[in-house]
């Protein structure tokens, strides 16, 4: 005698695989960054007179976007 193929042999498999796969892809999303590069822990030397030194730097677009220190920038970004 034959055994007929069931699409789903064991319903609670699919049900934890599809869980697991829509929570993989849930932070797929496209999110905005605050950086395309952030140097940080160095010496920047400033031409501001308010800071003249800074410790890191964030990268946006091609363009400077913020200097500062390491936390000040972590917090930015």
């Amino acid at each position: 005698m034959k055994k007929s193929m069931r699409v789903c042999s064991h319903p609670l498999k699919l049900f934890l695989m599809s869980t697991v796969l829509w929570i993989g892809l849930s932070g797929c999303a496209d999110q905005p960054t605050g950086a395309d590069l952030v140097l940080t822990n160095g010496k920047i030397i400033t031409v501001d007179e308010t800071l003249p030194e800074a410790a890191a730097l964030a990268v946006r677009d091609g363009r400077i976007s913020a200097v500062g220190s390491v936390e000040e920038i972590a917090a930015s970004i």
